[in-house]
C-alpha cells in the first residue's frame, strides 16, 4: 500500500473513529460526535504530511514509517481519550495535552535514533560496495559524512533553485525524454556561459572522470544481489544532495519489482531493494570546493549556481548512459537523476 493511501486511511480514521466509538458506546448519533474528532485531525494531519514529505523529498522510508507509526499511535490515544471525554465530560485539554506531550518526544527520539542507525549502516555499506568495485574513495571522516547526510535528510539544510533552473528543465523535458543528453548539455552550458562570470563557471572545464566500466561492474553486482531476492523490473539511481554535501559526491542504486513509468515518479520512493551504499562521482572536486565556499550563499551567483547544478545532473546522467553500455545485468529500465530533482533520464541500454 502506498504512503498516500495510508495517509488517506489515517485521516478518514481520525475523523470518524472517535465518533464511531462514541456511537457504539452510547447507541446514539449526533453532530457532536464529529466535533470530538477535531483535535485528532488537527494533530494527526501535520504528522502524516511530514511523513509524506520525508519519504518523497528525502527518500527516507524508515524515517517516514516511524513518523507514520507515531501518528497512528497518537490517533489511538486520542480515540480512547474521546471515549473518556464522552463518559466523564469535556476534558479534552486534560487528556490530549498529556497524550501529545508524552507521545511526541519518545516518538521523535525513536525517529532520530533510527535515522542515525540507517545512515551509519548505509555509509558502511557504501564503503564496502565502492571498495569492492575498485572505485577510489576520498573520505576525510566517515562520521562527518554520515552526520552531513543525516542533517540533510532531516531538512536542516535545503536545496534551492532559481527560476532559471526550472525554466531550463521545462525547456529540456522533451529533449531529455528523447534521450538526447548531448543537446541538453549544450543548451545548459551555453546558458551558463552567457551569465556573468562566477566561481561556478569552472564546471565548463571539468569532466566527470569516474570510470564507466568500473561503475558498470558495481551496478552489475548490485543487480545480481537484488535479482537473487526478486525479479527486477526497473532500477533507479540518484546523486546525493551534492550542493549541501560537498565532502563526497556519490550515486546510490535502487531496484523495483514494478516499473511505474515516466508520468508520475511517486513510485521511485518505494524501492524494494536493500540499501547497498553507493559509488563515488569523481572529477568535480574543484566544483565541490566552490559549493563549500561562500559563493554558494552569495545571492549574486544564484542563477549561475542553479544552472551549474542542472549541468552536474546532466553530466551524471551521461555517465550512467556510458556505464549502461557496459552493464551485463541491465535488462530493464534504469532511471537517473540527482536528489530533489524531477529531471529524470531513462537510460537506454543501446544509447
Amino acid at each position: 500500500m502506498s504512503l498516500t493511501c495510508k495517509i488517506v486511511i489515517a485521516v478518514v480514521t481520525a475523523v470518524f473513529s472517535p465518533a464511531v466509538i462514541a456511537f457504539v458506546a452510547f447507541g446514539r448519533w449526533s453532530q457532536d460526535n464529529l466535533y470530538i474528532s477535531i483535535p485528532a485531525v488537527v494533530y494527526l494531519v501535520p504528522i502524516l504530511l511530514v511523513s509524506l514529505l520525508v519519504r518523497r523529498l528525502f527518500r527516507a522510508k524508515k524515517v517516514a514509517a516511524s513518523i507514520y507509526i507515531l501518528g497512528m499511535g497518537t490517533l489511538l490515544i486520542m480515540a480512547i481519550a474521546s471515549l473518556w471525554a464522552e463518559l466523564h465530560g469535556p476534558i479534552f485539554g486534560q487528556i490530549y495535552i498529556p497524550a501529545i506531550v508524552l507521545t511526541f518526544p519518545f516518538g521523535l527520539m525513536a525517529i532520530l535514533n533510527r535515522s542515525t542507525e540507517t545512515k551509519d549502516d548505509a555509509h558502511a555499506a557504501y564503503q564496502d560496495t565502492a571498495a569492492n568495485s575498485g572505485i577510489a574513495l576520498r573520505l576525510q571522516s566517515a562520521r562527518l559524512v554520515a552526520a552531513v547526510a543525516e542533517f540533510g535528510s532531516l531538512g536542516v539544510s535545503t536545496t534551492t533553485m532559481s527560476n532559471i533552473s526550472f525554466e531550463l528543465q521545462d525547456q529540456l523535458a522533451p529533449i531529455l525524454r528523447s534521450g538526447d543528453l548531448a543537446q541538453c548539455e549544450r543548451i545548459v552550458s551555453a546558458r551558463l556561459a552567457a551569465l556573468p562570470a562566477s566561481p561556478f563557471h569552472i564546471i565548463l572545464d571539468l569532466p566527470i572522470t569516474t570510470d564507466a566500466e568500473g561503475l558498470a561492474a558495481g551496478f552489475d553486482e548490485f543487480f545480481q544481489q537484488q535479482g537473487a531476492r526478486f525479479k527486477i523490473e526497473a532500477a533507479y539511481t540518484e546523486m546525493n544532495g551534492f550542493d549541501i554535501n560537498t565532502d563526497l559526491w556519490f550515486c546510490q542504486p535502487f531496484a523495483y519489482r514494478k516499473y511505474g513509468g515516466l508520468d508520475d515518479f511517486d513510485w521511485l520512493s518505494d524501492w524494494q531493494s536493500d540499501e547497498e551504499g553507493g559509488f563515488a562521482i569523481e572529477g568535480l572536486e574543484q566544483l565541490q570546493a566552490v559549493y563549500a565556499s561562500d559563493a554558494f550563499r552569495d545571492d549574486r551567483f544564484d542563477d549561475a549556481c542553479s544552472v551549474t547544478s542542472l549541468l552536474v545532473v546532466i553530466r551524471f546522467q551521461d555517465l550512467m548512459r556510458r556505464a549502461a553500455s557496459h552493464m551485463k545485468e541491465l535488462r530493464f529500465p534504469l532511471l537517473a537523476t540527482a536528489h530533489d530533482y524531477d529531471f529524470i533520464y531513462e537510460v537506454r541500454r543501446d544509447a
